[in-house]
């Protein structure tokens, strides 16, 4: 446990002060009774005093507790949210080094996992290849969303900062995406020669305040080879508050694909920038190299995205618990006494 302003604190210091000239008065008086022949029904009322006292002392420590303001990290189900799942349908999804072909197994495992999602969370699809498409807007509807996932086809090239474009327009329909992107230009956007390395991830922290509400989940096998920069993207994203989850899809060490034509190319997953929109967002990348290992990952996404570890505060129910201990004193003052100690 934390405190947001722990030097209140210092305030239970006093209250031995203040209970003290009430426990001598009490001892005296106690000492004065000596063998009296009603000492014992008076020993019996002191005895209730005394628990009164003990109450009214443990609210008042309630309450210090409570104005140094509490916080703890808890485990909090999320509110109703919008989750869009932005799919890679790319050529190289047709690779059999992941049984029945890579496509076929994102599918299945993306069913399950819109399958498990609370019925509160609105569930759409983007799916993205050359080009990005909503395949199905946010819904409850579990059916019409696995019915979409089913439905995908396979294109040509990866524009995964498409697809992530896309998503977001979804998310927030009333926003400029494209002149919000002007603002946010770097230098990771310039073009880069043929086999110049890629410019190593930014180190970045989270966005400070996240929107719960919403998430984006996307998936993989390759890098990005048309369209805007996902980094580009993800970086707006972060403004907005979404977390993106990323899943690279597939062996790290590449899979070898037929296009049409007989063309035989070599595909692998770009990590460090999957890596870096995750870290962006306030996210997490996931790795699966298999369809077991993609049902784990979902799984887990499942539960991320249902409860989540937030630093909540505390003070209201410290305050409450004091206001519980002054009630349950004087109440039992009134009931012995017949008026408050």
């Amino acid at each position: 446990m934390h405190f947001l302003w722990p030097s209140l604190l210092w305030l239970a210091l006093l209250l031995p002060v203040l209970a003290l000239p009430w426990g001598l008065a009490r001892w005296r008086r106690r000492r004065g009774l000596g063998l009296h022949p009603g000492f014992v029904a008076i020993a019996d009322r002191s005895r209730v005093r005394w628990l009164a006292a003990g109450l009214w002392g443990l609210a008042l420590v309630l309450a210090v507790v409570a104005a140094a303001r509490p916080t703890a990290r808890l485990t909090l189900l999320m509110p109703e949210q919008t989750v869009l799942l932005v799919m890679d349908v790319s050529g190289s999804m047709r690779a059999k080094d992941i049984l029945p072909t890579r496509m076929e197994a994102s599918q299945a495992a993306a069913q399950a996992f819109v399958a498990g999602l609370p019925r509160a969370t609105r569930v759409g699809v983007v799916a993205y290849g050359e080009v990005a498409h909503l395949v199905q807007a946010p819904t409850p509807t579990r059916s019409a969303v696995q019915e979409a996932i089913a439905r995908l086809k396979l294109q040509r090239g990866t524009a995964i900062g498409s697809g992530l474009a896309l998503a977001l327009a979804t998310l927030y329909p009333k926003d400029e995406v494209t002149l919000a992107l002007e603002s946010i230009r770097t230098d990771d956007d310039l073009p880069r020669a043929a086999g110049a390395p890629r410019p190593a991830p930014v180190s970045a922290e989270p966005p400070a305040v996240l929107d719960d509400s919403v998430a984006i989940v996307l998936l993989t096998d390759g890098e990005n080879t048309i369209g805007p920069n996902p980094v580009r993207m993800a970086r707006w994203a972060a403004k907005k508050g979404v977390r993106i989850y990323t899943v690279g899809f597939g062996t790290r060490s590449g899979a070898v694909v037929t296009l049409d034509g007989g063309l035989e190319v070599k595909v692998s997953l770009d990590e460090p920038t999957l890596q870096q929109m995750a870290r962006l967002t306030g996210g997490e990348y996931f790795h699966a190299e298999n369809q077991v290992r993609l049902d784990r990952v979902y799984r887990t996404l499942g539960q991320r995205l249902v409860a989540q570890r937030r630093e909540t505060e505390l003070t209201g129910l410290f305050a409450a618990a004091a206001a519980l201990g002054v009630l349950a004193a004087a109440g039992l003052s009134l009931w012995r006494f017949g008026r408050i100690l």
